[in-house]
């Protein structure tokens, strides 16, 4: 199944294709080039968006605060690793919570030696220009799926990656107790 990108769509299936690897992971804000290692040798230049990140955590929060769940705090680690799967989708297209690989959040999580009783990664893939904080975060509230992740009050700790890259946003969010 391809992603049209003029869309936006939230995760149901999962969809295997070729391994797509990061090649090195920069520093947080910096504007990267990642390629893929396949046999094609195109680029994308993405972005990771700062502000977008900060705007979904607090309106996450806000959302918490309504139902009496404890507010989620955010961790540097947690964004990096959602940073790298907003990266990881960015470079295969496909919006899934598995990797072409067949890993997943809970993977890195564990490679980044996170030990968590809970964990749960909500993702959105969209147009840029409809992609505000604001829509996300109501595209996930709209499922009852991502709506229980973010409102689950076992978790604490969150972290968020945005990457704009050609005219489209890529989210991951990943929370953990």
């Amino acid at each position: 199944m391809k992603v049209n990108l003029g869309k936006i769509y939230l995760p149901f299936v999962v969809v295997p294709i070729l391994a797509l690897f990061l090649t090195f992971l920069p520093a947080p804000g910096e504007a990267i080039v990642a390629k893929a290692s396949s046999s094609s040798t195109a680029t994308a230049a993405v972005t990771f968006n700062r502000r977008i990140e900060n705007q979904v955590i607090k309106i996450v929060n806000q959302k918490r605060s309504e139902i009496g769940a404890k507010k989620l705090k955010k961790r540097t680690v947690l964004t990096e690793i959602a940073r790298v799967r907003a990266n990881q989708i960015c470079n295969s297209s496909v919006l899934s919570h598995s990797n072409p690989d067949g890993s997943n959040v809970f993977d890195i999580l564990a490679n980044y030696g996170i030990s968590f009783m809970a964990a749960g990664e909500d993702l959105a893939m969209g147009t840029a220009s409809i992609m505000s904080a604001e829509n996300i975060v109501n595209l996930w509230m709209n499922s009852s799926a991502h709506r229980n992740i973010l409102l689950n009050g076992s978790y604490g700790r969150v972290g968020v990656g945005v990457i704009d890259s050609n005219g489209n946003r890529i989210v991951s969010i990943v929370l953990i107790n």
